[in-house]
């Protein structure tokens, strides 16, 4: 049985406002092309050792806005400029219980209150630290926000 998952008025403010605050700090895209270079994910979750320490330490410091939600859930937001276009990256994580994964529709949930429509355009699994020791598992999307050409 999973956790309760609410976005409420108050949360749906400040997860568009992470988006707009992430938006005016996006992630280059020489930056996002050398730190895909060195990760690969061979299975369903991208784990912290399917990273290069560069990678990683990128993941743990990159210029996420973060959003605290009810009941223990964290959404972190970064824009990304992608090959396709200007990307938003959202990742949500729910640290109350290790190894436990949000839901797809709450990542969704959350997509719709940046005001993004329709699926990821990619989503996948990804571990991370909790109190420095793995267990965390995050449900990560991509939205294109601009596609290339359009300003």
């Amino acid at each position: 049985m999973g956790s309760v998952f609410i976005i409420g008025p108050p949360e749906q403010a400040a997860i568009a406002d992470a988006l707009a605050r992430a938006r005016e700090r996006y992630i280059p895209l020489d930056t996002m092309l050398r730190i895909g270079e060195q990760t690969r994910q061979d299975g369903a979750v991208l784990r912290i050792e399917d990273r290069t320490p560069e990678a990683a330490t990128y993941a743990e410091t990159a210029r996420a806005t973060n959003v605290v939600l009810p009941m223990g859930y964290r959404l972190a937001i970064t824009a990304e400029e992608q090959p396709d276009g200007m990307c938003a990256h959202l990742s949500l994580s729910h640290d109350t219980v290790p190894g436990s994964v949000p839901r797809p529709q709450a990542l969704q949930m959350c997509a719709e209150a940046c005001g993004l429509e329709g699926p990821p355009v990619h989503a996948w699994l990804e571990e991370y630290l909790i109190d420095g020791q793995p267990g965390g598992i995050a449900i990560n999307g991509i939205w294109l926000l601009t596609p290339v050409g359009h300003a």
